[in-house]
């Protein structure tokens, strides 16, 4: 635990210094995961909507 206290003290806490640019780091981040994250259920219902892809997945299921 002190690794990454120690990792803390020396850059986080250097290199930011205000509470502000902390939440634009998040709201940042957070977009760019609700962003993967739409592109992965869009991707995921491109391969639902192509023909022949309920044949495929009930291939997957047992019997």
């Amino acid at each position: 635990m002190n690794v990454f206290v120690d990792f803390e003290n020396k850059y986080v806490v250097l290199n930011v210094k205000t509470p502000e640019f902390t939440k634009i780091i998040g709201i940042v981040m957070q977009l760019w995961s609700y962003i993967i994250n739409m592109m992965l259920l869009l991707f995921f219902l491109m391969s639902l909507a192509r023909p022949g892809s309920h044949e495929q997945i009930s291939s997957l299921l047992p019997d």
